[in-house]
């Protein structure tokens, strides 16, 4: 039987699961382009930038960093995984005026029109707005007594293709290392896919094409042997 996982986070979890051959896991619900620092927010669906998004997945994915589904996706939905990864954390953060925040993705930039407020994607505030937005997963998972269903998919940039500045990717890899050593206060090693170095290498002839975490075949394969091991 397959095991039921939930995916929150980028392609470098969901692209995993390709590898999958033998259907060992079910996709049960998948959240991306989404920050935890915007769940903690009210909900603020704009559907003008709703309905001027023409991709279904990429409107999907939008709507629920906007209406913040996912807290509530967990609560009402069984799973036998939880998978976590923190690379859509490189996007700023959008501050409204009414008080709610958005995911300023890639998806969203493009279909909305107005100028928006951001917060820096690495400033303190974000991290402490991400923290917040994670201690509300772990309490839920708590309440739930599913707490030793999460998993932390910890995974870094990559610059072997050289697409961006040896600063950005320090600044990028730093942030995602003050985010695993926060959660390591709350989830035991034991939960957390990690990975030798040498797999973190870029892959230019990627579907998604080359960005520092589309990685190797390798990488994934590497993903997919150690959620199997999952008991």
């Amino acid at each position: 039987m397959s095991k039921k996982i939930i995916i929150f986070g980028s392609c470098v979890s969901r692209d995993a699961l390709e590898y999958d051959k033998d259907n060992s896991f079910e996709l049960v619900g998948n959240f991306a382009r989404s920050s935890f620092a915007s769940l903690i927010s009210k909900p603020c669906v704009d559907l003008e930038v709703i309905n001027s998004i023409e991709s279904k997945f990429q409107k999907q994915m939008v709507l629920q960093d906007m209406n913040k589904s996912f807290y509530h996706y967990i609560k009402n939905n069984e799973f036998d995984i939880l998978l976590v990864d923190l690379i859509d954390e490189r996007f700023h953060l959008v501050l409204n005026e009414d008080g709610s925040m958005l995911t300023y993705s890639t998806e969203y930039k493009t279909a909305q029109k107005n100028k928006v407020k951001l917060l820096n994607r690495y400033h303190e505030k974000k991290f402490n707005l991400w923290f917040r937005g994670f201690s509300r997963l772990i309490s839920i998972l708590k309440a739930l007594n599913k707490l030793d269903k999460i998993y932390i998919n910890e995974v870094f940039w990559s610059n072997n293709l050289n697409l961006i500045s040896q600063d950005y990717l320090e600044q990028s890899n730093a942030f995602l290392s003050k985010m695993y050593e926060k959660i390591r206060e709350y989830i035991p090693k034991s939960q957390f896919i990690t990975y030798d170095n040498n797999l973190f290498s870029c892959d230019e002839n990627h579907k998604w094409g080359g960005a520092p975490y589309h990685y190797c075949d390798e990488f994934y394969q590497s993903t997919i042997e150690q959620l199997k091991k999952i008991k």
